[in-house]
């Protein structure tokens, strides 16, 4: 077992798979309470982890929770013009034995005061759901965030690093594949390590990627790129 905490809790992580990770949870009132609190100026943000979490209270009596929820994106939509918000849920009041899932699409807070504890199963789910993560501020409700929802693509976001750092020149075909990843932040992620790697080979596939990649941001992105570095045989002229 691996020993967790935060702010406002302390726990085990029983089990951890590709699939999903089991915790064991206990919360104190007490310390939800002091973890809301906020210096004048300090942000607050709300995490949409884009997967299905499950919760089973062992332990509590009338500890609260309050849901949230987006509107389901797909990986090819921009979410620069989507603009995405976050919309008030239920308020939830668990007691032992209640039993709670939270769709890829919603979010929750413990909103317990003082004098409550808790003691919960949460099973966090890491396969289908959101094609990301996203934060947002509390206060201005804007977006202001957006990272990986599992943790595949952020290996192959790790591979893809390790081969330019370590000059494997003879990686291009793993490379290549990696530019037909369906999502599109491991494309743009590979694309950019790429680049770094071998320039000449990459070119043509970021050109590709310009016209017609799916996802806008990354069309954009390429655009900016080959506007800002120029065609590989300029530069070896210079």
């Amino acid at each position: 077992f691996q020993p967790i905490g935060a702010e406002f809790f302390g726990g085990l992580v029983l089990a951890s798979t590709d699939d999903f990770t089991v915790m064991l949870l206990a919360l104190d009132g007490y310390e939800v309470a002091l973890a809301k609190q906020r210096t004048p100026g300090q942000r607050r943000t709300l995490t949409f982890g884009g997967q299905e979490v499950f919760l089973k209270f062992y332990r509590g009596n009338g500890f609260t929770l309050q849901s949230w929820r987006i509107d389901p994106f797909e990986d090819s939509d921009d979410l620069a013009a989507l603009a995405p918000v976050f919309h008030p849920g239920e308020t939830l009041v668990c007691n032992q034995g209640s039993v709670v899932r939270f769709a890829a699409d919603q979010s929750f807070e413990y909103t317990a005061g003082p004098g409550s504890s808790a003691l919960v199963l949460q099973i966090q789910m890491h396969r289908g759901g959101l094609p990301m993560a996203l934060e947002f501020d509390v206060d201005t409700r804007e977006l202001v965030g957006a990272s990986s929802p599992a943790q595949e693509p952020t290996r192959l976001q790790m591979l893809a690093t390790a081969m330019r750092l370590f000059g494997r020149t003879d990686a291009g075909d793993q490379m290549e594949r990696l530019l037909e990843h369906p999502v599109h932040y491991v494309r743009w992620h590979a694309m950019r390590e790429f680049l770094g790697l071998d320039l000449e080979r990459a070119w043509p596939h970021l050109l590709r990627m310009r016209e017609a990649d799916p996802q806008p941001a990354v069309r954009r992105a390429a655009a900016r790129t080959v506007d800002l570095i120029g065609a590989p045989t300029a530069l070896a002229a210079e």
